[in-house]
């Protein structure tokens, strides 16, 4: 987890440090709109997991008095923690356990760490995702760090389109299993920042900060509806450039909002760019990018979410075609360029 502002963490959270017991920090990983999240060890379990603390301050503020923005950061906060730790799906990190910590009245949860070292971002470069190396991985030395397909993609660069669709069919699983949940969980947030590869290159659906359970009565916007910022006296809820334009405006929000998201991910992780105007990702680059992407992408990124594909089962079958069809591989003379 990265991005969001700095939150000044108390030394309960310093390296060598001991956190609700016998959670020993090793270093910090990163720092987001819900808190931050260490690199720790569970001293009871022998084991490393990634730890995500509720800093003081952080979290959106909605307005209101500022004890009634800490209760809504902490609901919030407690919802993700609830949200995960209810989800079993094999391209979702599992939560190990949920608690407060006694010494500083931290809310915080547990789960499995994601993180990659230098070479092994280099041989999937180099592999599978037949992609440039990310701009920050000089800066990497032995540190283990999360590999998100943001930094894949930064710098307007693109995958392999193989690569592309094998993680769009493991976050197609991950989505269509919050889905038939009961109530539904509504991610609200797909974007590459929330998208993270382990070392074989498998796809993770990640940060729940924001999901929703339809029909949840502990949840803190109160309602299945999203309005647009101003409106009602709530925010726009989800990332702009990603989000589903009924996430912008009025009414009820469906399912069928996650899958213009990923379409919106899946797009630009095939042409480096956004799908302004909606031009096929076939015509970025021909000979490299199948045609079989241009009807799918276009029903996932319908903007009437009753019209819109969002069907798991269809949308897997056209991804699993595209991985049948015989490999296209970018030369590296185009991925420099």
């Amino acid at each position: 987890m990265s991005g969001g502002a700095a939150v000044p963490a108390p030394a309960a959270l310093a390296p060598g440090a001991l956190f609700a017991g016998d959670l020993r920090i090793e270093r910090a990983l990163g720092a987001g709109g819900m808190g931050a999240v260490y690199l720790a060890r569970d001293l009871t379990l022998d084991r490393e997991v990634a730890l995500k603390v509720m800093l003081p301050g952080a979290g959106p503020d909605t307005g209101g008095t500022p004890n009634g923005a800490a209760r809504r950061r902490e609901r919030r906060f407690l919802r993700e923690a609830r949200i995960m730790a209810g989800l079993d799906h094999p391209s979702i990190l599992p939560v190990h356990r949920v608690g407060e910590d006694p010494a500083t009245g931290l809310h915080y949860f547990t789960m499995k760490p994601c993180l990659l070292s230098a070479e092994e971002v280099r041989r999937l470069c180099d592999g599978p995702f037949d992609c440039p190396y990310p701009q920050t991985l000089p800066a990497w030395g032995r540190e283990r760090r999360a590999l998100s397909l943001a930094a894949l993609l930064e710098g307007d660069k693109a995958l392999a389109e193989r690569a592309v669709a094998g993680m769009a069919r493991e976050l197609v699983g991950a989505i269509g299993y919050a889905h038939r949940l009961r109530p539904p969980v509504i991610h609200r947030d797909i974007k590459p920042s929330n998208v993270l590869f382990d070392a074989a290159g498998r796809a993770f659906l990640t940060d729940f900060g924001i999901a929703k359970r339809m029909r949840d009565p502990d949840d803190p916007d109160n309602s299945t509806t999203i309005t647009s910022d101003g409106e009602g006296g709530k925010p726009f809820v989800g990332t702009a450039s990603f989000a589903a334009p009924e996430q912008s405006r009025p009414g009820a929000l469906s399912p069928a909002a996650d899958y213009y998201s990923l379409g919106v991910v899946l797009y630009r992780a095939l042409t480096g760019a956004m799908p302004a105007g909606l031009k096929p990702p076939s015509e970025f680059d021909p000979g490299h990018v199948s045609r079989r992407w241009d009807a799918l992408l276009k029903g996932m990124l319908e903007p009437d979410p009753s019209l819109r594909l969002a069907d798991p089962a269809v949308v897997d079958a056209a991804l699993a075609a595209v991985q049948s069809d015989r490999p296209r591989r970018r030369r590296r003379a185009l991925r420099a360029a």
